[in-house]
Parts: structure tokens; C-alpha cells; sequence
């Protein structure tokens, strides 16, 4: 009798054992796999099948591992001074404020053309200045070949028509949308025509631009006022 109740017994435990394994078994493949990589951090990699996948633990733990170690990635003093220097050298040569023309910035020299600028081109300097100068150009050149051709912005053709530098179309005089669209027509024009072929000055220009042998004189005139104001 005791031999059946001491085997009954065992037999119990057996089974208790079991379905503990079975209730740890189904808890470890539903929660996950637990693995220390040091001895100090714990990494849950998260496996939806019941079985032990070894690819599946492989590749979820090389990416834990991948931006685990992009975030503790160090950046030393050196790294981030390049950095910042290297920005602010590239926002310096792309910035139009970094560009100037004899020392003055395009704000600047945009308030010395608009102190001669009249009629329709009156308030616009900054935008001649920036245009003209981010090519490159001489703006108080593109504002005195205006001036002298527009009768200082109060022509017919710069009022009704935003023509500001006597520029032709097959029909005549160019039409243009607006003020704005003038002036970048304008300058793009003088760039293409003159300035990208070495004619740079109104002595230069002059045989090209006008039959007067002395529309450069007249240009030079009020080059010389619009700087000099």
C-alpha cells in the first residue's frame, strides 16, 4: 500500500513538473527572449511564433544591437567644431547676404540706387542690386543704362509696358508682366548679351547696345550721380 501511494505520489510531481514546464514554455515564446549582451543590459526581442525561430532572434537582435550603437555613438569637441565651421562656410557662400559689391551689401547698395530711382522704378534698387549682383554685375551700371534709357522710369515704354532697358522683340518694344518681370528680364538680357561675352563697361557696350556714338557718355553721366548721391 505504501509503495502505491509513494508511486502515486511521483507520479503527481512528474505531472506538476510538467505543466509548469509546458505554462513556462508557452509564457517564454509568447514574452519573448530575454538575452544579455554584457552582463547588464537586458534586450526583449519580441517572437510572434510559438517555436524558437533562430533567423527571426538573429535579425531583431542585429538591429537592437545597430542602434544601440548609434546612439551611444560619441561625438568629441573636434567633430562638432568641423561640423559648425563647416555650416557657416556653406551658409556664407550661399547666403545673399554675404554677397557685396565695393564693400556694400545688397541692402545697402539697394538704399543708394533708390535715392535716384524715379517713376516706375522708384523703390525697386534692392531688387536691381540683388539680381545684378548675384551675377556678378556692376548694379549701378544696370541702374544708369535704365535710368538713361527710361527717362529715370518715366517713359511710356517702362509704364505701359515694363521695359526698362529699350530691350526689342520682333514687334517692337518687349512687353512685360510686370515691374518685377521687367527688371529680371532686363538684367538677364545686359548679362547674356554683354556681360557674358566681356562687355562689362558702357564704353564696351556702346557699339552693340545703341547706334548713338554717345550713349555711353550719357550712361557714364548718371552712373556717376546714382554712386556718387
Amino acid at each position: 500500500m505504501k509503495k502505491v501511494k509513494y508511486f502515486n505520489r511521483k507520479i503527481k510531481n512528474v505531472l506538476f513538473a510538467l505543466v509548469l514546464c509546458l505554462i513556462a514554455f508557452i509564457g517564454f515564446s509568447k514574452a519573448g527572449i530575454l538575452f544579455s549582451a554584457s552582463g547588464k543590459n537586458i534586450i526583449t526581442v519580441s517572437t510572434p511564433k510559438k517555436a524558437f525561430d533562430p533567423n527571426n532572434y538573429v535579425a531583431s537582435m542585429n538591429a537592437v544591437m545597430e542602434k544601440k550603437q548609434q546612439t551611444n555613438t560619441a561625438i568629441d569637441e573636434a567633430s562638432i567644431k568641423s561640423f559648425v565651421t563647416t555650416s557657416i562656410a556653406k551658409e556664407t557662400v550661399t547666403s545673399s547676404d554675404a554677397i557685396a559689391f565695393e564693400g556694400k551689401s545688397i541692402a545697402e547698395v539697394g538704399e543708394v540706387l533708390n535715392k535716384t530711382l524715379g517713376g516706375v522704378l522708384s523703390g525697386w534698387g534692392e531688387t536691381i542690386a540683388r539680381l545684378s549682383m548675384e551675377k556678378g554685375m556692376d548694379p549701378y551700371l544696370l541702374s544708369a543704362i535704365s535710368v538713361h534709357e527710361t527717362g529715370n522710369g518715366t517713359s511710356s515704354a517702362a509704364r505701359n509696358k515694363y521695359n526698362f532697358g529699350g530691350i526689342m522683340c520682333s514687334s517692337g518694344l518687349c512687353r512685360y508682366s510686370s515691374v518685377e518681370d521687367g527688371i529680371v528680364s532686363f538684367v538677364n538680357v545686359v548679362y547674356n548679351n554683354y556681360y557674358s561675352k566681356g562687355l562689362t563697361t558702357a564704353e564696351s557696350m556702346n557699339k552693340k547696345y545703341a547706334a548713338s556714338s554717345s550713349w555711353a557718355t550719357k550712361v557714364n553721366s548718371w552712373y556717376n550721380t546714382i554712386k556718387n548721391k
